[in-house]
């Protein structure tokens, strides 16, 4: 009894602690529905509407609530964030990856946004069915009144005529003169009448697959006096330079920054030299490719990246620099290319890693001998898995030949199962 009588008395004086205001507030709050029933309704009201309408004054209110959830999420296994939403949109892979470099000033959810708005049937409802299949229920509810009402605003403005085959969604089910549902008809996408801001060309090709000029990549050696020449990786299209065309029995990228150029120099100067009884070893550096990187740098890099055996980074102090930081002066690298696109080759790297099972089949290192003691001693070193396995600059040509072996084995495996 003392018990019973103790715990109501607890219940009465918690609820005279409890402010009546915030009670009443409290009291007043609807659930929210949260089934498939409502979320497809939210769907059907928004099928027609473009994702262009984001970007301008209809709305406005329901971008920054999606930027703002969307990006301040960290990606996990219990919530999704902005990467898994823009591989549901159906986003390139790379122009996410690019995206989470850093490159740019706008928010990644703003870029990706932008990026699905390239597609002429991108609309409202296929950002509700990728929030749906990421189980981002939450925002759907936190945002349902503003899909609603940017669905009304828009209907009410920009209505299209029964006679063009738009049907309204706003007054329920609807069925045109021939008898035939809603869903038997696709209606007319409404886009919106403002210019969304373009972004960088890359959020354009989110859709596209590698370009036909990095289909294969054609390292050619130019036997020139300067010993200092290094190893192009142009590509060819005209099919009889390309049948004279060496093949090599290895292909490399080198990835550096400014202060790693002559060593990258001196590295692709011993690797190129011909070997009695083995394969020569192409190696590609971007200071080489500045055509095709003007072309398109990003996809250039990537289809690169793609089929060269190995990528080799020049650890140097300004390399890890360019790792570690990505606010970097870029007036400074003007004169080296490959300084500008190291974080980004970086990603790949860990890209690579990743689709591997974190076994690091694709990165070796080389360190020069002015920079072992201090880089040996950089945090980064002893965390990154992707620098595991690294030779000094002297011992250039001792790589060379494990990397030769190395891919010569790899390919007996693949041919000889």
């Amino acid at each position: 009894m003392k018990i019973q009588c103790g715990y109501h008395c607890f219940l009465n004086l918690n609820r005279k602690w409890r402010n009546p205001e915030l009670e009443a507030i409290r009291n007043s709050v609807k659930p929210l529905p949260l089934n498939d029933a409502h979320i497809e309704e939210l769907i059907k009201k928004n099928k027609d509407i473009h994702i262009s309408f984001l970007f301008g004054p209809e709305g406005k209110r329901l971008h920054d609530e999606l930027c703002l959830t969307l990006s301040s999420t960290k990606q996990s296994p219990i919530y999704s964030g902005w990467e898994d939403f823009g591989y549901h949109l159906g986003i390139n892979p790379q122009v996410i990856n690019y995206l989470g470099l850093g490159l740019t000033r706008e928010d990644p959810t703003y870029n990706i946004f932008r990026a699905f708005a390239y597609k002429e049937n991108a609309t409202i409802a296929n950002v509700i069915e990728a929030l749906k299949r990421i189980k981002r229920y939450d925002i759907i509810i936190k945002n349902c009144g503003l899909f609603i009402d940017l669905a009304d605003e828009v209907h009410r403005k920009y209505r299209i005529s029964e006679e063009s085959g738009y049907l309204s969604l706003s007054e329920g089910t609807v069925e045109s003169s021939n008898g035939c549902s809603e869903d038997d008809v696709q209606p007319t996408i409404i886009k919106s009448p403002y210019n969304f801001a373009t972004g960088p060309n890359i959020l354009k090709s989110h859709s596209a697959e590698v370009p036909e000029r990095c289909a294969q990549i054609n390292i050619q050696v130019h036997h020139e006096k300067q010993e200092q020449q290094l190893v192009r990786a142009a590509p060819r299209s005209n099919t009889r330079e390309t049948s004279s065309t060496p093949k090599y029995g290895v292909k490399v990228m080198l990835t550096f920054a400014s202060d790693g150029y002559e060593v990258a120099k001196a590295a692709a100067k011993i690797m190129r030299e011909k070997r009695d009884g083995l394969p020569r070893i192409g190696v590609l550096i971007l200071q080489e490719q500045l055509n095709a990187l003007a072309q398109d740098d990003q996809l250039f890099i990537s289809g690169s990246f793609n089929q060269v055996d190995y990528v080799i980074p020049i650890v140097t102090p300004q390399y890890l620099n360019r790792i570690i930081n990505v606010e970097n002066d870029d007036d400074a690298d003007a004169y080296c290319v490959d300084a500008k696109y190291v974080r980004y080759i970086y990603t790949l790297m860990n890209t690579n890693f990743i689709k591997n099972g974190c076994l690091n089949k694709k990165c070796r290192c080389i360190i020069p001998n002015e920079f072992l003691h201090s880089i040996l001693r950089h945090p980064l070193l002893s965390r990154e898995p992707l620098f595991k396995v690294w030779k000094k600059l002297s011992e250039t040509e001792e790589l060379s030949r494990m990397l030769i072996r190395a891919t010569l084995s790899k390919r007996k495996q693949k041919n000889f199962p």
